[in-house]
Formats: structure tokens, sequence, C-alpha cells
């Protein structure tokens, strides 16, 4: 039977694993210990399978690619201006992960990145440990790519009233913003057309943390339009070394990406609740949040004129915002006024023909 035998050298460092056959004499600077078990990966939608948003995104979609706005779920594109690139879910591009993010560029000479911001519960208790972290990356042929950095910073102002364009200045050494430190110094990656993972490891999370982002950008300032870069398998976990990546159940990344944003209605013609009518001109929505979300979210309508109260005839709604006093992170309240042709104490089933979605937000 073949035993897994750590080395340990020096310090105690581990250097190597291997394995020896039952009954072999062991040397006496082996010592026999299981291999270290995978951490938990601290990234949701590590291999952006989750994209309630949607799975393409450009200047002409409704939710844009401008600079500092979550696109795939949990996923803030950070870039030099808007409209920098195209990002778009794809699939196959990785060998451990049925998805990932493409970015493709739509202004060249200008540099852009993708940065997950990790909530204060998850982050703080990890000050003064070992984090490590990981992320698959290529490029393609005729659109390349030179090289990707990434850095794990820390935030030390309030927990989680974080700065979420993480970037303060792109020019010349790439600023970040105040109250965000990195942990490692981050060099270029050189990118090929083939799958390559890049580590940092060993990194030591400081005692002020409030929350981790790991941030993974092209600092080149020469992409051309149309240079693609393919980003996926990301994790973050506990540690000084970094595991093989392990796709999370789409179901588990799904339940933990809903904590920070879902939709309240996705499709067209779908109808998402109901709501009284207190006078001819105004009625009120209630909606439970279950599960809870992160905190009381806001409401993303892209048209609300496409929505309507459905009762004898459809009443369209002239606006409709939310109940401050009444939303939280298990309820949303949302008052609705229209032109006139409501009754007092009537419900009515609220719809919306637009095909984009009422989303609902409470990102860090």
């Amino acid at each position: 039977m073949a035993i897994p035998i750590r080395k340990l050298m020096s310090g105690g460092t581990v250097v190597g694993l291997t394995e020896f056959q039952t009954g072999d004499k062991i040397p006496s600077d082996y010592l026999d210990i299981p291999p270290i078990p995978a951490g938990d990966n601290l990234i949701i939608n590590g291999d952006f399978s989750v994209a309630q948003r949607g799975t393409t995104f450009n200047s002409t979609t409704w939710r844009k690619n401008d600079d500092d706005s979550y696109l795939l779920d949990r996923w803030l594109l950070l870039s030099d201006g808007n409209d920098i690139v195209d990002v778009t879910q794809i699939s196959g591009a990785f060998s451990r992960s049925r998805y990932a993010l493409q970015a493709e560029v739509e202004t060249a000479n200008k540099r852009f990145g993708f940065c997950q911001i990790i909530e204060a519960n998850t982050s703080i208790p990890l000050r003064g440990q070992k984090i490590s972290v990981s992320f698959a990356a290529k490029t393609v042929t005729d659109k390349l790519i030179g090289n990707v950095r990434v850095a794990v910073l820390e935030w030390t102002g309030t927990a989680d009233t974080v700065t979420s364009d993480v970037v303060s200045d792109w020019t010349g050494n790439l600023t970040f913003a105040e109250n965000w430190v990195a942990l490692n110094t981050p060099d270029n990656l050189a990118l090929t057309t083939s799958e390559q993972t890049f580590k940092v490891e060993n990194l030591t999370v400081g005692a002020s943390c409030n929350n981790l982002a790991v941030f993974i950008w092209v600092d080149d300032t020469d992409a051309a339009v149309d240079d693609i870069l393919q980003l996926g398998e990301v994790q973050l976990v506990r540690g000084s070394v970094v595991p093989e990546f392990v796709p999370v159940m789409y179901q588990d990344d799904l339940l933990q990406c809903g904590y920070y944003g879902r939709p309240l209605c996705a499709t067209q013609y779908n109808r998402f609740g109901a709501a009284v009518a207190v006078s001819m001109t105004s009625a009120k929505f209630f909606a439970a949040l279950n599960p809870p979300m992160r905190g009381t979210p806001s409401v993303v309508t892209p048209d609300v004129s496409k929505l309507a109260l459905n009762g004898v005839a459809d009443v369209n709604f002239s606006s409709w915002a939310i109940d401050a006093g009444a939303t939280s992170h298990v309820s949303l309240h949302m008052n609705i006024t229209v032109a006139s042709g409501l009754t007092a104490g009537q419900m009515y089933m609220t719809s919306s023909t637009d095909t984009k979605p009422i989303f609902l937000e409470c990102e860090l």
C-alpha cells in the first residue's frame, strides 16, 4: 500500500510529497502525516457559472459594461473608463469547470480587470492567518493579451462599507483606493493560448483587515480592439498552499449569490407578485425575501412604464419607489403610483412586459 509522506526540512517547511510502499524504511527526515486538506473556497461563483443579470454585457445591454459594475454574479468589472471590454459567460475554456468569463477589448490601450469583495463576516476571522489565491487564465490566437496581474487586497476602513472601485488611479503604477492595501506585490503573469493556473500563496492577513478582495487585471496598455482574456476557476482559501480547484455545486453558488443580488422579475410577461390599491392612483406592493438578503436591497428597474397592475384592465405604472421605512433584508415594500383607474382595497397582480429584469441588489 502506498503511504503519502510529507518531507519536512529545516524550520518545518513542507517541500514535497513522496509515496513509500508498505515495508519500506522511512528516512529520519520524513514525517508520516496526511496531505493538507483542501480549504473551502472563500470566493463565490469562482467558475462564473451563475449569471442572474445575463450572460452578455456591452454598451447596449440593460446592465452596461461600465466601470465599477457588477456583471456575472459577485464579480465587479473595473476599467479605465466605460465600454473598455465586452463581458460574456463562455463554456469549455478550462478543464475543471464548465463556465468561464471572457473579456473582449472594445477600447484599445486601456487597463481593465475583475474584482470580488468578501464580506466582513468571512474576512475578519482570517486576521493573522495565511491565505492563498489561484485562478486559471488564457488568451486567444490572433487576439493576444500579454499578461495579467493579481492582488489580494485588504480593507481597513469600516467593515462592509467599502469603496467598491478599488482602483483610484489607473495611470503609471496602478494606485489602490484609500483603505485598500495589497497583501502581495503584483507581477506580470504571462498568458498563452493554453490553460494556465496561476497561484499566489502564503499571504498573511493583517490585524486590521475588515474585508478582503481578489482583483485580477490586465495591466498592459497595448491591448487592441477584439483582443481576448479568458478567466476562470478563481479561489481564495485559508492556508499557505492552494489546492486544486474544485467547482462548488451550482445550487450552492446560486444560493450564495442570491444573498447579494437576485431577480424579482426575470422574463417578459412575467407576473411577479400582488399589490393592493390604497386609492385611485396608488397601491402598495409587498414581497417576502426568502431566503433573506445581505441587507436592504436597492431595486433596479430598467423601464418602469412597462410594469402594470392587472385587474379588470391593465393599469401601467407611472412610478414605483422603495418604502424605506418598511423594507428590510427579509421583505420588500414598494409604493406604486399610476395616473388613475384603481379601486381602493382591490388586489392586483403585478406584471412586466419588459425584456429586462427587475433586479434586487445589496452588493458590497
